[in-house]
């Protein structure tokens, strides 16, 4: 799965409702420094 990093891809996502946790956990990813990337 391809995941990009704007809010575009985010919301597209989110609105089909098929990895709404996974764009949720890359945000906190990113607000934490890139912590759960790995």
């Amino acid at each position: 799965m391809v995941f990009g990093d704007n809010l575009q891809d985010s919301s597209y996502y989110a609105t089909s409702g098929t990895s709404i946790k996974t764009i949720e956990m890359r945000q906190v990813t990113f607000q934490n420094g890139s912590l759960l990337e790995q």
